[in-house]
């Protein structure tokens, strides 16, 4: 019995929806069988059904995979303090993804917590869960006492709505 060689090209879907290959392989089989080309399997890519091939004795039998990309989940939580947030949706694998969390009056942003370490990432072959948090500002003011004695007093530093601690009063000797 004749053996030739088939060929098998497997393609990845690109960001900007063109195909790419990632990999050709070549195997052989009994001229005139007919064969399912072996598959593969790839993280954030849909696996195509498996075809058959009939193998020709001129080595030219060919199948193309074509595996489209995966499309997972950005999902955002707002916790106190934030007003708004935007980023979340559905995106490609290996798309890029930027979170935005605009910040209420009286607060700062403390972090973006989740699947990810950051507000700007690469999809990964995954659904992402992301929360945004803020805490309250915590301003600091200098308050200054002026004596009528014309001495100093010891300035204090107080915290937003805090209240100072009225100082000693001032005396002299003498």
């Amino acid at each position: 019995l004749d053996t030739a060689k088939y060929t098998v090209t497997y393609e990845q879907e690109q960001l900007d929806g063109t195909y790419a290959v990632t990999a050709v392989s070549t195997y052989s089989g009994t001229v005139g069988n007919t064969v399912m080309a072996p598959l593969n399997t790839y993280d954030g890519y849909t696996t195509p059904t498996a075809q058959a091939l009939t193998i020709l004795d001129d080595g030219t039998a060919t199948v193309i995979y074509k595996y489209p990309r995966r499309s997972y989940t950005v999902t955002i939580t707002k916790n106190e303090g934030i007003s708004s947030v935007t980023g979340a949706g559905t995106y490609k694998y290996g798309e890029p993804v930027a979170l935005t969390a605009t910040v209420a009056s009286g607060y700062t942003f403390y972090e973006w917590a989740g699947g990810e370490d950051s507000a700007e990432f690469t999809m990964p072959a995954e659904d992402i869960d992301m929360s945004a948090t803020a805490v309250v500002y915590a301003g600091y003011h200098n308050v200054a006492f002026i004596s009528n004695t014309g001495m100093g007093i010891e300035s204090q530093s107080v915290i937003n709505n805090g209240t100072a601690t009225e100082p000693v009063t001032p005396s002299r000797s003498g």
